[in-house]
């Protein structure tokens, strides 16, 4: 009887295309061996993290109340 797995379509982000042009071996070393590499500050990457962890939050609220919140400033 032959076993059928369940593979998964990859998923592939604009940056990690842009990577991959900018230099494939880079993209090998970072995607496909998942090593990690220190980099500088990215301010781009800075106001994506605050993003998510405000929406993070938002959605925190609307599970427990119901609602989000009316004033995201406070």
């Amino acid at each position: 009887m032959k076993t059928l797995v369940a593979t998964r379509t990859p998923v592939f982000y604009p940056t990690q295309i842009n990577l991959y042009r900018q230099c494939p071996e880079r993209y090998f070393h970072r995607q496909v061996e998942r090593r990690r590499v220190e980099e500088g500050f990215s301010p781009a990457l800075a106001k994506g993290k605050a993003a998510h962890t405000i929406l993070a939050e938002c959605f925190d609220l609307f599970q427990k109340n119901g609602s989000f919140p009316a004033d995201l400033k406070s």
